[in-house]
């Protein structure tokens, strides 16, 4: 009866051992904070299939978006405080009426420094902006390459996400169109300039996946570890010991003359 009741206790034991190792571990990873869906804008920026390399493009969100429950599709957008003064109705614009205030946008966020990030087009053409937030976003070319200097276009309003096939797209590609205008009138790149901002020289950053969060910052993740491993070890600890009692006759069922006693 003793050793019935030891090998159900010892078995008990290591059960809680192992959960308390698995809640440890998993204590012990990032973790991601909720977060909601987040896209990207690709641009590819070619004038008859010549690509226009080294412009700067910069973004701004300029409109917060509003999404339908059950597709996910934009509902509504609501104009962002920065950009608030031009009162926009966006649901009763008409394409011409969306294409004058992009050019307003650009102009008060280039008056105001309203442009969030900055990125330059690659050997492709091609320029991307990762880790947006649902909305509409200004998209400006703000500086030219000497080449490209005969090349213009217009600034953009692209949403995040755009509906494709009937489902909402996250990762956005947009192609600008371009007009050989002589380069009058178009800022061209100062020698040493840099884009501003957190991305990148076109697509060598990968995108953010659409479910992702922040991480925890580096500190508290160490903080976190460090305590898991103490944890682990601790239990890792009585493990052994537990199990010497065992081989040696005693475990937690008793020594052995207790067993012999209740036998």
């Amino acid at each position: 009866m003793a050793s019935i009741r030891a090998d159900i206790t010892r078995r008990r034991f290591f059960s809680l051992c192992a959960g308390v190792l698995a809640v440890a571990a998993g204590s012990s990873l990032p973790v991601r904070a909720s977060a909601a869906p987040v896209g990207s804008i690709v641009l590819g920026c070619l004038y008859d299939d010549m690509p226009l390399v080294g412009d700067t493009y910069a973004i701004a969100r300029v409109a917060t978006a509003e999404l339908d429950e059950k597709t996910g599709a934009v509902v509504s957008f609501m104009t962002c405080e920065p950009f608030a003064s031009l009162d926009l109705d966006w649901g009763a614009m008409s394409s011409s009426e969306v294409d004058e205030a992009a050019r307003k946008m650009s102009a008060l966020a280039r008056r105001d420094g309203l442009f969030a990030q900055e990125a330059r087009s690659d050997g492709s053409g091609d320029v991307g902006f990762w880790g947006l937030e649902t909305g509409l976003y200004l998209v400006d070319r703000v500086a030219v390459a000497e080449a490209n200097e005969a090349y213009a276009c217009e600034p953009m309003l692209i949403g995040v996400p755009t509906m494709g096939d009937g489902e909402p797209t996250y990762y956005v590609t947009s192609y600008p169109k371009f007009e050989h205008v002589g380069g009058a009138g178009i800022p061209t790149e100062e020698p040493g300039d840099e884009p501003k901002g957190e991305p990148d020289d076109g697509l060598e950053q990968p995108p953010a996946s659409s479910g992702g969060g922040p991480l925890v910052e580096t500190g508290d993740a160490l903080k976190q570890l460090g305590g898991s491993l103490a944890l682990i070890g601790t239990v890792l600890l009585l493990i052994s010991r537990f199990s010497q009692g065992g081989d040696d006759g005693t475990d937690a069922g008793g020594s052995a003359e207790e067993r012999d006693a209740v036998d």
